[in-house]
């Protein structure tokens, strides 16, 4: 695991991670201004995915809503959404080597060397999982109604959500030291 990780953590320049936050802000725009509206203008509703609470019975109760020309372009979302969580994990992981490097945080690059800078694409795994899920759902749908595959897919997104927190709290974590770390330098240099 410490070969991949040292991808990140040796391999870091602003670039990579700027070109990452770029190829996410690319994936997060195509949701906010083509597919979630269209999704909505076609059902009344948001995609399946983006609804909080998600359960078996409201995947079911909003498919029922839903005209076939929703499906179809909520199965493209859910191809789409396959790809942006590893480009946002790799803009994660570049932007806390990138903070580790910057604020010379010795300690913590010797534990993203082991790893824990890897953390946001087990996010993103979890979130292909289950993409996976919703899209063999809506493939079966209407013949079919997969309960378990429902109930597997919202598994994987508790999952999914309890890791992306973990994510935020060490990404501002990561943004608290280098606030830190650029007033202590600037201090120094003023």
């Amino acid at each position: 695991m410490s070969k991949l990780a040292a991808v990140f953590v040796d391999g870091v320049t602003t670039q990579k991670m700027l070109l990452w936050l770029g190829i996410a802000i690319a994936f997060m725009l195509s949701f906010a201004i083509y597919f979630v509206p269209e999704i909505r203008s076609l059902s009344g509703m948001r995609p399946i995915d983006t609804q909080v609470p998600i359960t078996p019975e409201i995947i079911f109760s909003n498919l029922a809503q839903y005209p076939p020309e929703a499906i179809r372009v909520y199965a493209w979302f859910l191809l789409v959404d396959c790809f942006y969580p590893a480009t946002l994990a790799a803009f994660i992981a570049y932007f806390w080597s990138w903070t580790i490097r910057y604020c010379d945080a010795r300690k913590l690059r010797r534990y993203a060397l082991m790893g824990f800078v890897l953390l946001p694409f087990a996010g993103a795994l979890l979130d292909v999982c289950e993409n996976i899920g919703f899209w063999l759902i809506i493939r079966a749908w209407p013949e079919e109604e997969l309960w378990n595959v429902a109930r597997i897919a919202t598994g994987f997104r508790q999952a999914k959500l309890t890791v992306q927190i973990a994510d935020i709290l060490i990404t501002l974590g990561m943004l608290g030291l280098l606030i830190k770390t650029w007033f202590n330098k600037n201090q120094t240099n003023g």
